[in-house]
C-alpha cells in the first residue's frame, strides 16, 4: 500500500514538472520570437 501511494505522489510529481517545463520553454520561446520582432521594428 504505502509503495503504490509513494508511486503515485513520484508520478504526479513528474507529471507537475513536465508542465512547468513546458510552460518554461513556451514562455522561453514567445520571448525568443518576440525580440526579433522588435529589433526588426526598431531598424525601421
Amino acid at each position: 500500500m504505502l509503495l503504490k501511494v509513494t508511486d503515485k505522489l513520484k508520478f504526479i510529481k513528474i507529471i507537475i514538472m513536465i508542465k512547468s517545463f513546458n510552460h518554461y520553454c513556451r514562455k522561453i520561446v514567445g520571448e525568443f520570437v518576440k525580440t526579433p520582432i522588435k529589433n526588426k521594428e526598431q531598424k525601421r
